[in-house]
């Protein structure tokens, strides 16, 4: 879980107005991302462990646009935190 945590920690310091809960979606709040972490390439792939992340994403129907755009944001962060190499 210490990988879903930092990402959660990451996406909360962009103060995007949503909470974020790691690997469940609890029945509240109604707008809400959620982090589950999935078997990402198998071990013939790729030598690294790659983990995988998914953003689940529930928004009662009159916030859509904003929640999706909160989504939008998040995935976007983390690709470039993915394609960003330490300096």
């Amino acid at each position: 879980m210490i990988f879903l945590d930092d990402m959660k920690t990451y996406l909360e310091r962009l103060e995007l107005g949503v909470p974020f809960f790691v690997g469940n979606l609890p029945p509240a709040p109604a707008n809400c991302i959620a982090l589950f972490e999935y078997q990402g390439l198998p071990p013939e792939m790729n030598a690294a462990e790659t983990p995988g992340l998914q953003l689940l994403l529930r928004v009662e129907p009159e916030n859509f646009a904003r929640g999706y755009e909160q989504l939008y944001t998040a995935a976007q962060a983390l690709t470039c935190l993915l394609y960003t190499s330490p300096s």
